[in-house]
């Protein structure tokens, strides 16, 4: 995606449409969590860095993202308990793609910028929990806190076992991914009311 084609452009308005409706007759303050990521997104297409680190980082989080604009597509009512699992998802992928992307030989981004990200949004996303849900919904923060820490220590990934690596991180990813969710829809479900 680093020189757009009229497809690209076409599959994009393909996507993007169904969430127009948002827009009208006020778009909600929550979009933010969508929109910034979709715009950073944008401009590093634009300069034809589509496919650098911080396009990667932002089409990530954008994907993430998703989540509260289809829920309210769905039905759903944005109340604080899912405001905060939308904010923590996206923030927890954030996270997860500054990781690999710091990870990554070819890539200047050093690998302890993810550990940086990560304790910048944690307090907030603690405070917010402690301060307007219950202080159980701190407990998803702990897996990428530790992560985090244990982020600062490490180095890139050797050329030689890159693939390897990486395919051990995918999985590692995914599995915290699905324990992440399976967390905040537990906490949703238990303390959201």
């Amino acid at each position: 995606m680093s020189r757009p084609r009229l497809t690209d452009y076409s599959l994009f308005t393909v996507n993007v449409v169904p969430y127009a409706y948002l827009l009208y007759p006020r778009p909600p303050a929550w979009l933010t969590i969508s929109v910034a990521p979709l715009v950073l997104f944008m401009l590093e297409v634009a300069k034809g860095r589509g496919r650098g680190a911080l396009a990667n980082v932002a089409g990530t989080a954008l994907i993430a993202s998703v989540y509260l604009p289809f829920y309210t597509l769905m039905g759903g009512t944005v109340s604080m308990p899912v405001l905060y699992a939308a904010l923590t998802w996206v923030a927890y992928h954030a996270f997860s793609a500054v990781y690999v992307e710091g990870k990554l030989p070819f890539r200047s981004v050093k690998p302890w910028l993810s550990s940086v990200l990560w304790f910048m949004v944690m307090p907030p996303l603690a405070a917010l929990a402690i301060t307007h849900l219950n202080w159980y919904f701190t407990i998803p923060l702990t897996e990428p806190s530790i992560r985090a820490i244990h982020a600062l220590g490490e180095g890139k990934i050797d050329r030689n076992e890159l693939r390897v690596r990486i395919k051990r991180i995918g999985f590692g990813s995914l599995a915290e991914s699905l324990a992440l969710v399976a967390t905040l829809l537990a906490l949703i479900a238990l303390y959201g009311h």
